[in-house]
């Protein structure tokens, strides 16, 4: 292949934020992967990866998981949700 892709997992939960950012750092990442749960939502810890990803000037793609998980209702919301949080940051 001409083009290597790998993955750099980070710890999603709060306590290990710290992990997280040492993670991407010293990493060279072309990508980041926003992954937001259908039935939880943007939470607190969604936001500040982020600005994690933000900071980084790293493209971004937010991926909505567990939509089979949910009713269209809630999907929709999430959505919404998740747009909504991507128009504030843009507006920092």
């Amino acid at each position: 292949a001409d083009r290597l892709v790998s993955f750099v997992d980070t710890v999603g939960h709060e306590p290990w934020l710290r992990t997280t950012i040492r993670g991407l750092v010293g990493q060279k990442l072309d990508y980041g992967l926003l992954v937001v749960a259908a039935d939880d939502g943007p939470t607190k810890t969604t936001r500040e990866h982020l600005g994690i990803l933000l900071a980084t000037e790293l493209p971004t793609i937010v991926a909505i998981t567990k939509a089979d998980a949910v009713t269209d209702e809630r999907l929709a919301e999430v959505e919404r949700e998740a747009e909504s949080m991507l128009r504030d940051a843009g507006q920092t």
